[in-house]
């Protein structure tokens, strides 16, 4: 049977593991309709609450690559898995969809999740594509991308997230967000929802950045609060592989809406992901079944 999903642009409520398909198809995730005047930050596309961790990996620009996932226990269940990436077309471009293989699973034609029209001489196309089904735990994945282009379009920087669970682990909150943010002399914030107070990691995934480019302010904010930066600073500078940086900050969270932003001077780069790892959410009243409850306590 085939399904297809569709994640709303902000999710306030947590889907406990229990209620998580357990086929997933091979598709891009559609987040919304083209965005344009550089309003498209990330948004909540998964929400998980549970015994569970992220991991993470990056690669540099090209059209092909591996990534290495490791930590993840063995009896650990993979809960989501997406391939992140971006690829920048020239304004007079309309395609904005590339051809991809993962894990030597041929994903065919997959269209831009976001596109971010900048007023620049190029725009910005944002993919997310659910990578559940080839994801099965630490190992090697490797990638391919093709895009449908009239340009020799090459994406920035490439992205494995991979939510799992498992008996071992904490209890913990985490929301994984996507979005197509196209970044110059400019600020962008988003708004992670139904957070619970405490200690808690915000990771972030930024390409096309360079080293040396600070020309203003380069700072992370969390509520309102610079955490990494400022006048100067130069931290979107390809700080993992060249241009593209990733972050992984301690935070401390409020309960309801918190706010994470990103500001830039003349660096001109593409921000697609930011992941909140925060205390549990308490069990909902609907939840509150002895079957929700093995499923979040076991």
């Amino acid at each position: 049977m085939t399904r297809t999903y569709l994640f709303a642009a902000s999710v306030a409520l947590l889907v406990p593991p229990a209620a998580l398909a357990d086929d997933v198809p091979h598709s891009g995730i559609t987040v919304g309709r083209p965005f344009t005047g550089g309003d498209s930050p990330p948004t909540t596309v998964f929400a998980f609450n549970g015994k569970g961790q992220i991991a993470t990996d990056v690669a540099e620009w090209g059209l092909s690559g591996t990534f290495t996932i490791s930590g993840i226990p063995p009896t650990a269940t993979i809960e989501r898995a997406f391939y992140i990436t971006g690829i920048w077309n020239s304004w007079d471009d309309p395609t904005h969809s590339m051809n991809f293989t993962f894990a030597a699973a041929d994903y065919g034609t997959v269209a831009a999740s976001v596109v971010d029209f900048t007023t620049t001489s190029l725009d910005l196309g944002g993919y997310i594509v659910d990578v559940t089904s080839d994801v099965s735990g630490d190992g090697s994945y490797s990638y391919t991308v093709a895009p449908n282009a009239q340009t020799s379009a090459i994406p920035n920087g490439h992205l494995l997230v991979v939510v799992y669970s498992d008996v071992s682990l904490p209890m913990r909150q985490i929301q994984i967000g996507f979005g197509g943010e196209a970044l110059q002399y400019a600020s962008s914030a988003s708004t992670i929802v139904g957070v619970t107070e405490g200690g808690g990691t915000l990771h972030l995934f930024t390409q096309g950045d360079q080293a040396d480019d600070s020309a203003g302010t380069e700072s992370i904010e969390f509520n309102g609060s610079v955490i990494l930066g400022g006048p100067d600073a130069d931290i979107f500078s390809g700080n993992v592989a060249d241009y593209t940086s990733y972050f992984a900050l301690p935070v401390t969270t409020i309960s309801g809406a918190n706010v994470v932003a990103v500001t830039t001077g003349g660096d001109f780069f593409a921000w697609q992901f930011a992941a909140l790892v925060s205390p549990p959410a308490p069990i909902s009243v609907e939840q509150a079944s002895w079957t929700r409850i093995k499923t979040q306590y076991r």
